[in-house]
């Protein structure tokens, strides 16, 4: 599988996490291999979708998916998402901590879908009890819903228009 990490999520971690991930096959890249810093989310938005439209984005960037130009640009791509809520101000050593927590549950649940499908992962009030996350999806309809304790950690995953 293949991930992208989006402007929001620091060069730093997605190149210590490449490393961790390609133990198990996976490639890891930031998109800033592909795009400059400053590049609008639309244009890399289309972009992307058009050259790997099968790669996983990771983007602590939430307004891709709630500012309407952007979750416009974000569906006509088809681009999996997993937004990492509430990630990006938090100190860098506990970015890692929690991306290296929880990558392995990331990566098995990065797949890209055939149906426009968006999971919520919200913590909860006692999160220091889980020891992983447990999803429980609606299906396939247009928008589900999941919840998993992720000890402080809120994941959102989404998937674009239908491939």
């Amino acid at each position: 599988m293949k991930f992208v990490f989006e402007h929001s999520v620091a060069t730093h971690l997605a190149q210590a996490l490449a490393v961790l991930a390609a133990l198990d096959g996976d490639q890891v890249l930031h998109l800033r291999t592909h795009y400059e810093q400053g590049t609008l989310d639309p244009v890399w938005l289309a972009g992307l979708g058009e050259r790997e439209p099968e790669v996983i984005v990771i983007s602590a960037d939430t307004r891709i998916s709630r500012s309407p130009q952007e979750r416009v640009a974000w569906l006509a791509s088809g681009l999996t998402i997993f937004f990492l809520r509430s990630f990006a101000d938090l100190p860098i050593w506990q970015q890692a901590a929690k991306l290296v927590k929880w990558w392995p549950d990331i990566a098995k649940e990065a797949t890209p879908y055939t149906a426009y499908l968006f999971l919520r992962v919200r913590p909860t009030a006692d999160s220091s009890r889980s020891n992983g996350v447990n999803y429980s999806s609606t299906g396939d309809s247009e928008e589900g819903e999941a919840d998993c304790r992720t000890g402080g950690f809120a994941l959102d995953q989404g998937r674009g228009a239908d491939a």
